[in-house]
């Protein structure tokens, strides 16, 4: 039999004591809503364990992990990151577990501990399928200290085995929400990635918004120099899901290069997610890259004067 955690049963004995508060409030209005509230309050309770218990995907839950790192980046950035990690993962489908273990006071802190960790195991044991905790964490570069890493570390709970370690380019300054919102982008598309070619399936829908019949794009980068080209093709190896191959068709000269792209992913969220690699190297003005769709044909065009990946390649 499966003990059964002080947290949860202090949770449910919460929700009880709500539901006979909006009993005996309801009551002097009609005996036949009392009556009516008092079925609820047994069907509802039952419903919602069957369907927790008939989940057979794997979940997820989304912490801060604030372990060495300053007030600076507790505040600013690890708590900012977190939240629009959290959004970035819902774009693709992939929703965090349900708020409950939120409201307990171990969880106050957004952080693991081993009481949590308990409580963790515990409610994987009663699903069928698996619990994977999502910690996020940012540190300043060693190399430039100026700019800030963003990284997260996927444990899953079952095994206590630590399914991947992302981390993606650095978030540039200013660190404000939309240099943020571009950083856990870049992570939500390496997350689905590893968390994919890992054999999990995190949400309930079995198709995901990358699995479709295979298709071929042409991939034209103009004005783009050994580096950043290197930089930009490792990226979307790396990070973006449904990816199958890139093969090199014709580089007439050493800024110019055309690739075949062949993915899962529709040509709607290839364009999305371009445009977001661009706006993560903050390259948001029309006279540093410029991005064409026409049909199958993707059409990067930069000012070769300059850099786009400016943490790899430098100014």
């Amino acid at each position: 039999m499966i003990k059964k955690h002080p947290y949860i049963a202090t949770l449910r004995v919460k929700v009880e004591n709500s539901r006979q508060g909006q009993n005996n409030m309801w009551f002097p209005i009609s005996s036949l809503l009392a009556i009516f509230s008092i079925l609820t309050a047994f069907l509802v309770p039952s419903c919602f364990v069957f369907s927790a218990h008939a989940k057979d995907y794997d979940e997820i839950i989304v912490l801060n992990d604030y372990a060495g790192t300053s007030h600076e980046l507790k505040n600013s950035v690890i708590d900012k990151l977190s939240a629009s990690l959290k959004m970035a993962l819902s774009e693709l489908e992939i929703t965090h577990i349900d708020p409950r273990f939120s409201m307990s006071a171990d969880f106050s802190e957004n952080q693991i501990t081993s009481e949590m960790a308990e409580a963790l195991k515990e409610y994987e044991e009663g699903q069928a399928g698996r619990l994977l905790v999502i910690e996020v964490s940012a540190a300043f570069d060693i190399a430039m200290p100026e700019l800030i890493v963003p990284r997260v570390s996927i444990t899953d709970v079952g095994t206590g085995s630590i399914v991947a370690v992302v981390t993606t380019l650095p978030i540039l300054p200013p660190f404000n929400l939309p240099n943020i919102d571009a950083g856990a982008a870049a992570l939500a598309r390496s997350i689905a990635k590893r968390l994919d070619e890992s054999g999990y399936i995190v949400g309930a829908g079995r198709a995901k918004p990358w699995g479709r019949t295979p298709i071929s794009v042409r991939i034209a980068l103009e004005g783009f120099a050994a580096c950043d080209q290197q930089a930009l093709l490792t990226t979307i190896e790396e990070e973006f899901p449904g990816f199958l191959g890139l093969e090199l068709e014709k580089a007439p000269n050493p800024t110019y290069a055309i690739y075949k792209y062949e993915t899962t992913a529709s040509k709607e969220r290839l364009k999305k997610w371009v445009q977001l690699l661009i706006a993560e190297n903050g390259a948001w003005r029309r006279d540093v890259v410029r991005l064409y769709v026409q049909g199958d044909d993707f059409r990067l065009q930069k000012n070769q004067d300059s850099t786009l990946f400016k943490s790899l390649c430098g100014d």
